[in-house]
Protein backbone atom coordinates (compact mmCIF):
# COMPACT_ATOMS: atom_id res chain seq x y z
CA UNK A 1 0.00 0.00 0.00
CA UNK A 2 1.03 3.73 -1.12
CA UNK A 3 2.60 5.56 2.09
CA UNK A 4 0.39 8.88 2.65
CA UNK A 5 2.19 11.94 2.34
CA UNK A 6 0.56 14.28 4.79
CA UNK A 7 0.08 17.31 3.65
CA UNK A 8 1.29 20.34 6.05
CA UNK A 9 -1.76 22.65 4.73
CA UNK A 10 -3.33 22.79 8.59
CA UNK A 11 -4.30 26.34 8.98
CA UNK A 12 -2.70 27.64 6.09
CA UNK A 13 -3.87 30.82 4.72
CA UNK A 14 -3.03 32.59 1.70
CA UNK A 15 -3.92 36.10 1.74
CA UNK A 16 -5.94 36.13 -1.77
CA UNK A 17 -9.42 37.24 -2.10
CA UNK A 18 -12.25 35.53 -3.79
CA UNK A 19 -13.69 36.68 -6.80
CA UNK A 20 -11.97 40.25 -6.29
CA UNK A 21 -13.29 40.58 -2.97
CA UNK A 22 -11.74 42.57 -0.43
CA UNK A 23 -12.37 39.99 2.07
CA UNK A 24 -9.73 37.88 2.57
CA UNK A 25 -9.73 34.47 4.21
CA UNK A 26 -8.32 34.86 7.42
CA UNK A 27 -7.78 32.45 10.19
CA UNK A 28 -11.10 31.75 12.81
CA UNK A 29 -10.20 34.67 15.27
CA UNK A 30 -6.86 33.84 16.54
CA UNK A 31 -4.88 30.63 16.69
CA UNK A 32 -1.87 29.90 18.57
CA UNK A 33 -0.20 26.72 19.56
CA UNK A 34 -2.76 25.88 22.36
CA UNK A 35 -5.10 26.07 19.63
CA UNK A 36 -8.33 28.19 18.18
CA UNK A 37 -10.36 31.01 20.19
CA UNK A 38 -13.70 30.21 19.52
CA UNK A 39 -15.96 32.38 17.89
CA UNK A 40 -19.25 32.31 20.14
CA UNK A 41 -22.71 32.19 19.35
CA UNK A 42 -23.10 36.31 20.65
CA UNK A 43 -20.16 37.30 17.85
CA UNK A 44 -22.38 35.89 14.93
CA UNK A 45 -25.34 37.38 16.52
CA UNK A 46 -23.44 40.73 16.26
CA UNK A 47 -22.51 40.00 12.52
CA UNK A 48 -25.98 39.92 11.62
CA UNK A 49 -27.08 42.83 13.84
CA UNK A 50 -24.31 44.89 11.91
CA UNK A 51 -26.16 43.91 8.49
CA UNK A 52 -29.37 45.10 9.82
CA UNK A 53 -29.05 48.18 12.33
CA UNK A 54 -28.82 50.79 9.61
CA UNK A 55 -32.72 50.05 8.44
CA UNK A 56 -35.04 52.62 10.10
CA UNK A 57 -38.29 50.27 10.11
CA UNK A 58 -37.75 48.94 13.89
CA UNK A 59 -39.99 45.86 12.87
CA UNK A 60 -38.15 44.60 10.26
CA UNK A 61 -34.91 45.08 12.17
CA UNK A 62 -37.10 42.61 15.04
CA UNK A 63 -37.96 40.37 13.15
CA UNK A 64 -34.60 39.71 11.10
CA UNK A 65 -32.68 39.80 14.91
CA UNK A 66 -35.24 37.08 15.81
CA UNK A 67 -35.28 34.88 13.15
CA UNK A 68 -30.92 35.04 13.51
CA UNK A 69 -31.40 34.08 17.21
CA UNK A 70 -33.67 31.81 16.19
CA UNK A 71 -31.34 29.70 13.82
CA UNK A 72 -28.39 30.60 16.24
CA UNK A 73 -30.37 28.55 19.03
CA UNK A 74 -30.92 25.84 16.83
CA UNK A 75 -27.19 25.22 15.22
CA UNK A 76 -24.98 26.21 17.23
CA UNK A 77 -23.24 23.43 19.10
CA UNK A 78 -26.29 21.41 19.14
CA UNK A 79 -26.35 17.64 18.67
CA UNK A 80 -26.46 16.47 15.16
CA UNK A 81 -30.29 15.13 13.82
CA UNK A 82 -30.97 12.34 11.41
CA UNK A 83 -32.07 13.94 8.11
CA UNK A 84 -34.52 11.28 6.97
CA UNK A 85 -35.58 10.31 3.63
CA UNK A 86 -39.06 9.77 3.54
CA UNK A 87 -40.86 6.53 2.14
CA UNK A 88 -37.03 5.18 1.80
CA UNK A 89 -34.86 2.69 3.99
CA UNK A 90 -31.90 5.30 3.64
CA UNK A 91 -31.32 8.19 5.15
CA UNK A 92 -29.11 11.31 3.52
CA UNK A 93 -26.86 11.35 6.89
CA UNK A 94 -27.08 13.37 9.66
CA UNK A 95 -27.66 17.52 10.09
CA UNK A 96 -25.00 18.83 12.30
CA UNK A 97 -24.00 21.99 14.23
CA UNK A 98 -22.61 25.23 12.25
CA UNK A 99 -18.62 25.65 12.32
CA UNK A 100 -18.66 29.21 13.97
CA UNK A 101 -15.17 29.50 12.83
CA UNK A 102 -15.51 28.33 9.32
CA UNK A 103 -18.84 30.33 8.68
CA UNK A 104 -17.36 33.53 10.18
CA UNK A 105 -14.81 33.52 7.98
CA UNK A 106 -17.17 32.59 4.73
CA UNK A 107 -19.90 35.17 6.42
CA UNK A 108 -16.59 38.07 4.93
CA UNK A 109 -16.17 36.23 1.67
CA UNK A 110 -19.66 36.08 0.90
CA UNK A 111 -20.26 40.01 1.43
CA UNK A 112 -22.57 41.38 -1.72
CA UNK A 113 -21.93 37.93 -3.59
CA UNK A 114 -23.76 35.46 -5.16
CA UNK A 115 -23.98 31.68 -2.89
CA UNK A 116 -24.86 28.62 -2.71
CA UNK A 117 -24.93 25.66 -0.53
CA UNK A 118 -25.63 22.61 -1.41
CA UNK A 119 -27.21 19.81 0.72
CA UNK A 120 -27.95 22.23 3.21
CA UNK A 121 -30.57 19.93 5.07
CA UNK A 122 -32.77 23.00 6.72
CA UNK A 123 -30.55 25.94 5.59
CA UNK A 124 -28.76 27.25 8.73
CA UNK A 125 -25.47 28.26 7.13
CA UNK A 126 -27.03 29.70 4.03
CA UNK A 127 -29.63 32.13 5.82
CA UNK A 128 -27.13 33.28 7.98
CA UNK A 129 -25.15 34.20 5.01
CA UNK A 130 -27.42 35.87 3.85
CA UNK A 131 -28.34 37.58 6.86
CA UNK A 132 -24.89 38.70 6.82
CA UNK A 133 -24.55 40.52 3.60
CA UNK A 134 -24.34 38.36 0.83
CA UNK A 135 -26.53 39.74 -2.00
CA UNK A 136 -28.52 36.12 -2.72
CA UNK A 137 -27.99 32.99 -1.23
CA UNK A 138 -29.32 29.48 -3.65
CA UNK A 139 -30.26 26.53 -0.45
CA UNK A 140 -30.66 23.51 -2.12
CA UNK A 141 -31.02 19.64 -0.86
CA UNK A 142 -32.26 16.66 -1.84
CA UNK A 143 -35.03 16.13 0.48
CA UNK A 144 -38.16 17.50 0.06
CA UNK A 145 -38.83 17.88 4.00
CA UNK A 146 -35.58 20.06 4.86
CA UNK A 147 -36.70 22.50 1.63
CA UNK A 148 -40.46 22.59 3.15
CA UNK A 149 -38.75 23.15 6.56
CA UNK A 150 -36.60 26.18 5.24
CA UNK A 151 -39.96 27.48 3.09
CA UNK A 152 -41.30 27.32 6.95
CA UNK A 153 -38.52 29.44 8.24
CA UNK A 154 -38.61 31.82 5.79
CA UNK A 155 -42.45 32.80 6.33
CA UNK A 156 -40.94 34.37 9.50
CA UNK A 157 -38.50 36.97 7.77
CA UNK A 158 -39.69 40.38 6.39
CA UNK A 159 -40.81 40.10 2.85
CA UNK A 160 -37.93 42.58 1.61
CA UNK A 161 -35.01 40.17 3.23
CA UNK A 162 -37.03 37.13 1.90
CA UNK A 163 -35.80 37.98 -1.47
CA UNK A 164 -32.43 37.18 -1.25
CA UNK A 165 -33.31 33.31 -0.95
CA UNK A 166 -33.85 31.37 -3.26
CA UNK A 167 -34.40 27.24 -2.01
CA UNK A 168 -33.95 24.80 -4.74
CA UNK A 169 -35.05 21.05 -4.18
CA UNK A 170 -33.43 18.13 -5.87
CA UNK A 171 -30.02 16.53 -6.71
CA UNK A 172 -27.32 19.29 -6.96
CA UNK A 173 -26.31 16.93 -9.90
CA UNK A 174 -29.48 17.64 -11.59
CA UNK A 175 -30.90 20.89 -10.86
CA UNK A 176 -28.23 22.77 -11.92
CA UNK A 177 -27.52 21.49 -15.02
CA UNK A 178 -29.52 24.90 -17.04
CA UNK A 179 -26.12 26.86 -18.48
CA UNK A 180 -27.55 29.44 -16.51
CA UNK A 181 -26.12 28.50 -13.77
CA UNK A 182 -22.47 28.01 -15.05
CA UNK A 183 -20.44 30.28 -13.80
CA UNK A 184 -22.61 31.79 -11.64
CA UNK A 185 -21.79 31.31 -7.59
CA UNK A 186 -19.21 33.54 -6.09
CA UNK A 187 -19.17 31.03 -3.27
CA UNK A 188 -20.15 28.01 -2.84
CA UNK A 189 -20.42 26.09 0.29
CA UNK A 190 -20.35 22.08 0.41
CA UNK A 191 -20.82 20.19 3.61
CA UNK A 192 -21.06 16.82 4.54
CA UNK A 193 -21.80 15.14 1.21
CA UNK A 194 -18.60 14.37 -0.79
CA UNK A 195 -17.70 11.61 1.91
CA UNK A 196 -21.32 9.85 0.12
CA UNK A 197 -19.82 9.89 -3.25
CA UNK A 198 -17.65 7.75 -5.02
CA UNK A 199 -15.97 6.81 -7.92
CA UNK A 200 -17.58 8.30 -10.97
CA UNK A 201 -20.32 10.22 -8.73
CA UNK A 202 -17.73 12.00 -6.94
CA UNK A 203 -16.10 13.06 -10.52
CA UNK A 204 -19.35 14.26 -11.60
CA UNK A 205 -19.76 16.66 -8.14
CA UNK A 206 -16.71 18.04 -8.41
CA UNK A 207 -16.79 18.98 -11.96
CA UNK A 208 -20.48 20.31 -11.62
CA UNK A 209 -19.03 22.60 -8.43
CA UNK A 210 -15.95 23.59 -10.71
CA UNK A 211 -18.67 24.57 -13.88
CA UNK A 212 -21.11 26.75 -11.01
CA UNK A 213 -18.17 28.70 -9.67
CA UNK A 214 -17.44 32.13 -11.43
CA UNK A 215 -13.57 32.27 -12.15
CA UNK A 216 -12.14 33.70 -8.88
CA UNK A 217 -14.78 32.23 -6.63
CA UNK A 218 -14.59 29.95 -4.08
CA UNK A 219 -15.24 26.39 -2.93
CA UNK A 220 -15.62 25.41 0.49
CA UNK A 221 -15.89 21.76 0.74
CA UNK A 222 -16.08 20.28 4.55
CA UNK A 223 -15.53 16.05 4.85
CA UNK A 224 -15.38 13.49 7.39
CA UNK A 225 -12.27 13.50 8.81
CA UNK A 226 -10.60 10.27 9.34
CA UNK A 227 -9.24 11.52 12.84
CA UNK A 228 -9.22 9.10 15.89
CA UNK A 229 -9.68 5.95 13.26
CA UNK A 230 -6.13 6.82 11.98
CA UNK A 231 -5.31 4.39 14.66
CA UNK A 232 -7.11 2.01 13.13
CA UNK A 233 -6.03 1.63 9.27
CA UNK A 234 -1.91 3.00 10.33
CA UNK A 235 -0.54 5.85 8.93
CA UNK A 236 0.63 3.23 5.58
CA UNK A 237 -2.93 2.44 4.66
CA UNK A 238 -5.10 3.84 1.65
CA UNK A 239 -8.38 2.71 3.02
CA UNK A 240 -10.99 5.24 4.38
CA UNK A 241 -13.96 4.17 4.14
CA UNK A 242 -15.46 2.89 7.40
CA UNK A 243 -18.30 0.87 8.30
CA UNK A 244 -19.51 1.49 11.64
CA UNK A 245 -22.59 -0.14 13.94
CA UNK A 246 -23.50 1.05 16.71
CA UNK A 247 -26.01 -0.58 19.60
CA UNK A 248 -28.37 2.40 21.51
CA UNK A 249 -30.76 1.86 24.21
CA UNK A 250 -33.17 4.73 23.57
CA UNK A 251 -36.13 6.03 25.87
CA UNK A 252 -39.04 6.74 23.85
CA UNK A 253 -40.43 10.67 24.44
CA UNK A 254 -37.35 11.82 26.87
CA UNK A 255 -34.58 11.67 24.02
CA UNK A 256 -32.41 9.81 26.49
CA UNK A 257 -29.96 7.32 24.87
CA UNK A 258 -27.70 5.23 26.08
CA UNK A 259 -24.51 3.59 24.08
CA UNK A 260 -23.84 -0.03 24.41
CA UNK A 261 -21.48 -0.77 21.83
CA UNK A 262 -19.94 0.47 18.69
CA UNK A 263 -18.01 -1.57 16.34
CA UNK A 264 -15.45 -0.18 13.47
CA UNK A 265 -14.98 -2.00 10.35
CA UNK A 266 -12.24 -1.02 7.85
CA UNK A 267 -13.41 -1.34 4.10
CA UNK A 268 -9.89 -2.10 1.63
CA UNK A 269 -12.33 -3.14 -1.02
CA UNK A 270 -14.15 0.15 -2.61
CA UNK A 271 -15.51 -2.01 -5.78
CA UNK A 272 -19.42 -3.13 -4.28
CA UNK A 273 -18.82 0.40 -1.61
CA UNK A 274 -22.20 2.16 -0.76
CA UNK A 275 -21.40 4.96 0.71
CA UNK A 276 -24.97 5.93 1.89
CA UNK A 277 -25.68 3.25 3.79
CA UNK A 278 -26.92 5.01 6.45
CA UNK A 279 -29.93 3.31 8.15
CA UNK A 280 -31.07 2.85 12.28
CA UNK A 281 -33.20 -0.30 12.64
CA UNK A 282 -35.36 -0.53 15.65
CA UNK A 283 -34.27 -3.94 17.47
CA UNK A 284 -36.01 -4.68 20.59
CA UNK A 285 -38.81 -2.96 22.36
CA UNK A 286 -38.84 -2.99 26.16
CA UNK A 287 -41.69 -2.59 28.36
CA UNK A 288 -42.12 -2.91 32.15
CA UNK A 289 -42.90 -6.58 31.76
CA UNK A 290 -38.86 -7.21 30.30
CA UNK A 291 -36.97 -7.66 27.40
CA UNK A 292 -38.45 -8.82 24.80
CA UNK A 293 -36.30 -11.86 23.36
CA UNK A 294 -37.72 -11.62 19.73
CA UNK A 295 -35.05 -13.29 16.90
CA UNK A 296 -33.04 -10.22 16.59
CA UNK A 297 -32.25 -9.73 19.93
CA UNK A 298 -31.13 -13.37 20.55
CA UNK A 299 -28.75 -13.05 17.41
CA UNK A 300 -26.89 -10.56 19.11
CA UNK A 301 -23.78 -11.80 20.93
CA UNK A 302 -24.24 -13.05 24.33
CA UNK A 303 -21.43 -9.86 25.74
CA UNK A 304 -23.83 -7.22 24.14
CA UNK A 305 -26.80 -9.33 25.29
CA UNK A 306 -25.59 -9.25 28.79
CA UNK A 307 -24.86 -5.80 28.26
CA UNK A 308 -28.16 -4.70 27.62
CA UNK A 309 -29.47 -6.61 30.58
CA UNK A 310 -27.34 -5.57 32.99
CA UNK A 311 -27.95 -1.60 31.40
CA UNK A 312 -31.94 -2.13 32.24
CA UNK A 313 -31.51 -3.92 35.29
CA UNK A 314 -29.30 -1.35 36.89
CA UNK A 315 -30.60 1.82 35.33
CA UNK A 316 -34.21 1.55 35.19
CA UNK A 317 -36.70 0.49 37.78
CA UNK A 318 -39.63 -1.87 36.49
CA UNK A 319 -41.51 0.93 37.84
CA UNK A 320 -40.00 3.76 36.29
CA UNK A 321 -39.82 1.85 32.63
CA UNK A 322 -44.09 1.82 32.97
CA UNK A 323 -44.21 5.38 33.80
CA UNK A 324 -40.95 6.59 30.79
CA UNK A 325 -42.52 4.82 28.22
CA UNK A 326 -41.19 2.27 25.86
CA UNK A 327 -37.37 1.19 25.68
CA UNK A 328 -36.10 0.88 22.34
CA UNK A 329 -32.75 -1.25 21.44
CA UNK A 330 -30.85 0.34 18.39
CA UNK A 331 -28.87 -1.04 15.78
CA UNK A 332 -27.28 2.06 13.53
CA UNK A 333 -25.33 1.32 11.06
CA UNK A 334 -23.32 3.94 9.07
CA UNK A 335 -20.88 4.06 5.76
CA UNK A 336 -19.01 6.93 4.57
CA UNK A 337 -15.59 7.87 3.49
CA UNK A 338 -13.57 10.12 5.45
CA UNK A 339 -10.91 12.07 4.51
CA UNK A 340 -6.91 12.87 5.29
CA UNK A 341 -5.25 16.60 4.17
CA UNK A 342 -3.89 14.71 1.88
CA UNK A 343 -6.46 12.65 0.15
CA UNK A 344 -9.17 15.46 0.06
CA UNK A 345 -6.82 17.27 -1.61
CA UNK A 346 -5.92 14.11 -4.74
CA UNK A 347 -9.78 14.25 -5.08
CA UNK A 348 -9.53 17.71 -7.18
CA UNK A 349 -5.90 17.16 -8.76
CA UNK A 350 -7.82 17.15 -11.93
CA UNK A 351 -8.89 20.17 -11.66
CA UNK A 352 -6.63 23.99 -11.42
CA UNK A 353 -9.07 25.07 -8.12
CA UNK A 354 -5.76 26.38 -5.20
CA UNK A 355 -6.03 25.28 -1.89
CA UNK A 356 -6.34 28.58 -0.10
CA UNK A 357 -6.97 27.17 3.47
CA UNK A 358 -7.50 24.23 5.44
CA UNK A 359 -8.77 23.36 8.74
CA UNK A 360 -10.10 20.41 10.91
CA UNK A 361 -12.81 21.14 13.35
CA UNK A 362 -14.22 18.88 16.14
CA UNK A 363 -17.86 17.17 17.27
CA UNK A 364 -18.99 20.70 17.80
CA UNK A 365 -18.06 22.16 14.93
CA UNK A 366 -15.40 24.40 16.58
CA UNK A 367 -11.61 24.58 14.79
CA UNK A 368 -9.14 22.01 16.70
CA UNK A 369 -5.65 21.83 16.15
CA UNK A 370 -5.42 17.96 16.68
CA UNK A 371 -6.11 15.48 14.22
CA UNK A 372 -6.69 12.68 16.58
CA UNK A 373 -9.48 15.05 17.98
CA UNK A 374 -10.92 16.04 14.59
CA UNK A 375 -14.14 15.29 13.21
CA UNK A 376 -14.73 17.04 9.80
CA UNK A 377 -12.06 18.74 7.56
CA UNK A 378 -12.79 21.86 5.74
CA UNK A 379 -10.66 22.84 2.52
CA UNK A 380 -11.25 26.58 0.76
CA UNK A 381 -10.42 26.26 -2.41
CA UNK A 382 -10.49 29.21 -4.95
CA UNK A 383 -10.72 29.03 -8.84
CA UNK A 384 -8.32 31.19 -10.68
CA UNK A 385 -9.59 33.93 -13.07
CA UNK A 386 -8.43 32.40 -15.75
CA UNK A 387 -8.60 28.54 -15.67
CA UNK A 388 -9.59 25.69 -17.64
CA UNK A 389 -11.91 22.56 -16.50
CA UNK A 390 -8.73 20.57 -16.13
CA UNK A 391 -5.16 20.26 -15.48
CA UNK A 392 -3.00 19.54 -18.90
CA UNK A 393 -2.30 15.28 -17.93
CA UNK A 394 1.64 15.57 -17.15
Amino acid sequence: MKIYRILSMLFLAIPHACSGSSAVMKSASSVDQTGAVRIKKEDLFMKVLKTVQGNPDSEYRNRYMRFANTILQESYEVAKRPVMSAGRENKFGAAYPIHPEVLSDIMDLSQGKTVLEVAAASGENGFLLGLTGAEKVYINDIEESEIEKCRARLSLLPTDAQKIFTLVQGDCLEVFKDAQYTGHFDVIYARNIIHFLYGDKREDFIGTMYRLLKPGGCLIITANAIGRMMQLIGQNSRAYVFKTTTYLLRTDGTGRCESLSRDIEVEDNLVDVDPLRYKVVPLVNITKKGPKYENAFSSLESSLQERINDLVSDVYEEGDIGKKGKLTIIKHEAQSISYTHATLYEAFSNTDLVVLKTLLTDHFGHVVNSQGAAHSLTMLFQKPLHSGQEKVAQ
